[in-house]
């Protein structure tokens, strides 16, 4: 009976362990809390019932995907902005020298109406 309570203490601090990580998703995060705070987080996880924090890891990792996905929106908009601005700028080029042509041939044409 002892080695299961062991084995389940060592689930336990494992979870901990886990939903600390994806709580504090960077090393910086984690180095900004400190040591007391953690202690006091740790020990409220202690005794905190394994199926309760189960859900905060679930939680935690969907707001992680939510947040990731959204910066993935974000980015691909960003991108199809930045070409859709490259495009108008090369229509612009393109218009320019155009119109540039179009005023070198009225030139040509007509030399005495400048």
């Amino acid at each position: 009976m002892e080695s299961q309570t062991l084995d389940m203490q060592e689930v336990r601090d494992a979870l901990i362990n886990l939903y600390l990580g994806v709580k504090f998703r960077r090393a910086e995060e984690l180095a900004k809390c400190s040591e007391e705070s953690l202690k006091d987080e740790v020990a409220k996880l202690q005794d905190t019932d394994l199926v309760v924090l189960i859900d905060c890891i679930k939680n935690s990792v969907e707001a992680l995907a939510n947040v990731k996905e959204d910066d993935s929106k974000e980015e691909a908009s960003l991108i199809n902005d930045k070409s859709i601005s490259g495009v108008q700028k090369g229509y612009n080029e393109m218009l320019q020298n155009l119109e540039n042509e179009v005023r070198m041939h009225i030139r040509v044409i007509h030399p005495n109406q400048e």
